[in-house]
């Protein structure tokens, strides 16, 4: 079967793409995270 040939672990993930993949989409939830953190801030400061 698949799980029976040596490229299946690669084709499933690696450590080396997990590593990658997650170095892309942290910068990314960060990002929207900060927007997110600002964006409730003004509205606090409007509210005040």
């Amino acid at each position: 079967g698949i799980s029976d040939s040596p490229f299946a672990d690669d084709f499933v993930s690696t450590p080396a793409q997990d590593q990658l993949q997650k170095q892309v989409v942290l910068p990314m939830e960060q990002e929207v995270d900060m927007r997110s953190l600002r964006e409730r801030d003004e509205q606090l400061r409007e509210l005040e």
